[in-house]
């Protein structure tokens, strides 16, 4: 197709084109209404990731609210699933106050929080069970052993997308990009324990606050 040729494409299909997406989210769904109607399969590879890449740069997702103080930070992790009832909780012993889902760990200082178990706001609950040993969720000996980096909100992209889920690579592994995302959301940055192949990572913020998150395997 020559340049005129395809000039005159643009110009036709601006003139039959409607009026203009009033917003990013508008101008995302637009696209997707076209990329559906096509018949992908004849499309060459280099014009699949062409469309792959402008679906991912105009979709939208939810701004994500900063968490309003440690407490909120922290309750982040712990977990929905209703058949572990226990991981539900905010638990606190005498040391720290920590919250997960089987899949990464919130922890600080207890301060002078009370012993036992709380909801996601705060107040206190009737005991769930025994709270597993969260303790061996923590590599021993990580900042001997690990490489480390300093990390910040404005380093966050998608790398990856594993199983429906973006990812950011740190060394050679997959974590999951929204549960980085809200690792950082109170202190906005952190410096980040690491190995090359296999293991958590563990972030570091202020005043003892500490998130380690588990690896997504590849398919």
């Amino acid at each position: 197709m020559t340049n005129t040729t395809k000039q005159s494409n643009i110009i036709t299909i601006k003139k039959n084109g409607s009026k203009k997406p009033a917003s990013k989210y508008e101008a995302y769904l637009d696209l997707i209404s076209v990329i559906e109607s096509l018949d992908i399969d004849c499309l060459d590879s280099r014009q699949q990731r062409l469309l792959c890449g402008l679906s991912r740069y105009f979709e939208v997702e939810p701004k994500r609210k900063a968490a309003k103080d440690a407490f909120a930070w922290l309750a982040q992790a712990a977990s929905n699933d209703t058949t572990r009832l226990v991981l539900n909780s905010v638990y606190v012993d005498k040391e720290n106050i920590v919250a997960t889902d089987g899949r990464r760990l919130h922890i600080m200082p207890a301060g002078n929080k009370k012993k036992g178990f709380y909801d996601i706001q705060g107040h206190k609950v009737e005991d769930q069970g025994t709270y597993p040993n969260y303790k061996q969720v923590i590599p021993q000996g990580y900042k001997a052993d690990y490489k480390k980096l300093e990390l910040s909100q404005s380093d966050l992209r998608t790398d990856e997308v594993i199983g429906g889920n973006d990812c950011l690579v740190i060394g050679d592994e997959p974590f999951n990009l929204k549960f980085v995302k809200e690792a950082l959301a109170y202190d906005k940055t952190a410096t980040v324990y690491y190995m090359n192949q296999g293991g958590p990572v563990i972030f570091e913020m202020k005043e003892g606050r500490k998130v380690v998150i588990m690896p997504i395997r590849r398919i």
